[in-house]
């Protein structure tokens, strides 16, 4: 079975703080939506979002188009920076804020390049997005899942999460089946370095049958405020091993009977994406922001040798859009 993993979720919002001489400055932690890594895609020409950020996803159109088995692969890619990330929940940022005691964060807004949904991903569709946390420690999202820093430290966060993997609809029209909506249970480390930079990732297994396969995910990221709210920037790298590869990424003969122009592939373990992200949340008043995102991915490896990515997909995936989140906090 065969699909293109995606990145990424919103950036985390953060809020009031610091300054420079001395004037306090409003600032949200911006929402990552992550790099296509918790969707899966479908064989088709593209589709969106990847820990990270994330991704970070649909459908097979004849000749031109991704086919659905491609879509929960490049969905998960995605998933991180939508990429994003609520990995900021995970990450050991300089806080920016007073803490609080609970927070819960909904909004939606137009994005291109991911459709958790299985719409097409090259068109712009509009996104809804959730997520809530409780002192810091347990936080949920559409994204990351269920997650809980075990070790919550200034510098050093360590955690499990409960990661869903996004399954897609099944090709009706050549008979190629997408692989079903899953979970994977996740450990991960980051750990605040030099400059502020944050060094870590996060290794995760199936859970539910769907591939039995383990997923790697690294990054190096930062968060900075600026003069129009804050930014997060990082650079990230993901993986699977072979029984993920061959899910997501692999022809097999059924798909050849479906799709005789098609040939197997029986992929084996290593690097799929690299890619890079830019998220912006920019305050309005104390209780909106808006989340603006850019996400650059390279498809590679055993990924980019699969059948389905060079009649399907393409090596190269854009995303970007724009959420608008209304946030409601406990002291």
């Amino acid at each position: 079975m065969a699909t293109v993993g995606g990145p990424g979720a919103p950036l985390r919002c953060g809020r009031d703080d610091t300054l420079k001489d001395g004037e306090k400055t409003r600032a949200f932690a911006a929402f990552a939506f992550p790099p296509a890594e918790d969707y899966g895609l479908h064989r088709t020409r593209s589709t969106g979002c990847g820990q990270g950020l994330g991704s970070r996803f649909f459908w097979f159109d004849r000749k031109d188009s991704m086919s659905t088995k491609l879509l929960p692969a490049l969905l998960a890619a995605a998933a991180f920076i939508l990429p994003a990330s609520a990995l900021a929940q995970a990450l050991p940022y300089k806080d920016i804020e007073a803490p609080s005691t609970w927070e819960v964060d909904v909004g939606g807004g137009p994005v291109y390049g991911f459709s958790p949904g299985g719409k097409d991903p090259h068109k712009t569709n509009f996104t809804l997005w959730g997520s809530a946390t409780w002192k810091d420690k347990v936080y949920a999202n559409g994204l990351d899942g269920l997650g809980y820093n075990v070790v919550k430290q200034d510098d050093f966060r360590a955690g499990v999460q409960l990661r869903p993997r996004w399954g897609g609809p099944d090709d009706t029209s050549s008979g190629i089946e997408s692989p079903d909506t899953g979970a994977d249970l996740a450990l991960y480390a980051y750990k605040r370095t030099w400059k502020d930079w944050v060094v870590g990732g996060r290794i995760g297994r199936d859970v539910t049958g769907v591939s039995d396969g383990w997923d790697f995910w690294g990054s190096v990221s930062r968060q900075d405020v600026t003069p129009v709210g804050l930014l997060q920037s990082i650079v990230y790298a993901r993986g699977g091993d072979k029984n993920t590869n061959r899910t997501f990424y692999g022809v097999s003969a059924k798909d050849v009977a479906a799709v005789p122009t098609l040939t197997q592939y029986d992929p084996k373990a290593g690097l799929n994406q690299v890619g890079v992200a830019f998220l912006m949340m920019t305050p309005i008043g104390d209780k909106y922001a808006i989340g603006t995102f850019a996400n650059y991915e390279r498809i590679l490896g055993e990924a980019a040798d699969s059948p389905l990515t060079e009649r399907y997909g393409q090596q190269d995936e854009y995303r970007g859009g724009l959420i608008v989140v209304r946030r409601f906090i406990g002291r």
